[in-house]
């Protein structure tokens, strides 16, 4: 810059620290493993607390954590946002700000990077225009604190254009006090409407919901589900009804654990994309499942089917739940008709060897048994159903033989362990 006769503005960069938690934490070296079991039973027990909205007991179980490791990121951003929800902004953005510093995948600048900036302004006797001072008098003016987030960020470090715009009017501030700008006449408060209005209609508002989308994929393959939800429902805001969006937002609210929520999405999806994808009523049903809600499923099942009917995943997972209901009959049809599409589809055996099992079909049972058991010599529930009928039927040696595999296989297995030690103590008697 010198070389060239330009003069040099230095900005301090901006962060979102509210809203954006670490990217990638970890653990402080030489942590063993009873001081991680005691750290993560108090993370598991104050993040629990946390979500009940019960903040001052979540704060004392996260310190707690802080006391056994402190270089957690991931922990010191928990802290910020308890503390925040409980109004003490300072001692917040403190721990934001310890979260930005820890995380080990550091995409924002450090506070150490920011006062480095600072140190070369000043010893060049170049201005610097600060940014996040311009940001955070803003925010106490708005929203009475000054603990930087989604108000004025779309990911980590890129502002809305409000505040491109105020950081545009702080350096041409500076650069009239500089000399380095002259404004005309002209200039003013409507000037500056009318140059407001002139940008702004240069904006496609099309193209910003596309940026948004973009941007919320990227949160999503990051695991940051929460950032994901946030950007995607923009999106929506910007661009209407869209497939792919709604599709995202089911991933982002199942990562979340808001199971009922993702159902809702992926609702809108298939109201959308009907009658042209298959596998959205699949996707559908096994969420309707997970959430206990079996009727719902089993019709959802039944509509993917008579769409797709040649998938044995769905065939199998129909017949479960009505295996489950105690329709036999129909379930033991769905099963057959999977092992027609995929004869060596370890599931459908499985699945259809306990419902045979359950209705005394023992040997026809141990068949299906058998044939997972060739596919997958390492399936611990063949095993151990297998198990269970032999000893059952007294073949206490065959019986032993395969739930010692069971228990091998899945160690914390209790069904494994109790008909295991039953086989040894009828064989000894």
């Amino acid at each position: 810059a010198r070389s060239s006769g330009a003069k040099t503005i230095f900005v301090q960069p901006a962060v979102n620290l509210k809203d954006l938690s670490p990217f990638k934490s970890e653990h402080k070296e030489g942590l063993g493993k009873a001081a991680l079991a005691e750290w993560e039973d108090l993370y598991r027990r104050a993040k629990a607390l946390q979500e009940q909205d019960r903040f001052n007991e979540a704060l004392v179980l996260y310190r707690q954590a802080v006391g056994i490791d402190d270089r957690f990121a991931e922990l010191h951003y928990r802290i910020g946002q308890v503390l925040f929800e409980i109004g003490q902004y300072d001692e917040a953005e403190q721990a934001f700000w310890r979260a930005v510093d820890e995380d080990v995948a550091p995409l924002r600048i450090l506070s150490s990077m920011q006062r480095v900036v600072e140190e070369v302004a000043s010893g060049e006797g170049a201005p610097l225009v600060d940014f996040p001072r311009l940001l955070k008098e803003t925010s106490l003016r708005q929203y009475h604190h000054a603990v930087l987030g989604n108000e004025y960020f779309v990911d980590h470090v890129h502002t809305h254009i409000e505040s491109y715009r105020l950081l545009g009017l702080a350096l041409f501030d500076e650069m009239v006090k500089r000399r380095i700008a002259t404004p005309g006449p002209s200039w003013g408060v409507e000037a500056m409407r009318s140059v407001d209005k002139e940008v702004m209609s240069g904006l496609s508002r099309h193209a910003e919901g596309v940026a948004l989308k973009n941007l919320g994929k990227v949160f999503d393959w990051a695991g940051k589900f929460d950032e994901a939800r946030h950007v995607f429902l923009q999106a929506l805001e910007a661009l209407g009804p869209d497939p792919e969006i709604y599709k995202r937002l089911t991933t982002s609210s199942m990562g979340r654990g808001e199971f009922e929520e993702a159902i809702f999405y992926l609702r809108q999806v298939i109201a959308l994309v009907e009658p042209d994808e298959p596998d959205l009523h699949h996707r559908l049903a096994r969420l309707l499942a997970q959430q206990g809600r079996n009727e719902e499923a089993i019709g959802e099942y039944r509509e993917e089917l008579r769409r797709y009917p040649n998938n044995p995943v769905v065939q199998t997972d129909l017949a479960t739940l009505l295996a489950m209901k105690g329709e036999d009959e129909e379930a033991r049809r769905h099963f057959e008709a999977a092992l027609k599409l995929a004869p060596d589809f370890e599931y459908a055996h499985l699945n259809l060897a306990l419902l045979l099992a359950r209705e005394r079909r023992y040997e026809e049972a141990l068949a299906h048994n058998r044939e997972v058991l060739r596919i997958n010599p390492a399936q611990p529930q063949a095993h151990l159903y297998a198990g269970v009928i032999l000893k059952n039927q007294g073949k206490l040696e065959e019986a032993i033989h395969h739930l010692s595999e069971a228990a091998r296989l899945k160690p914390d297995d209790p069904a494994a362990k109790k008909n295991l030690q039953e086989a040894l103590a009828a064989r000894s008697q």
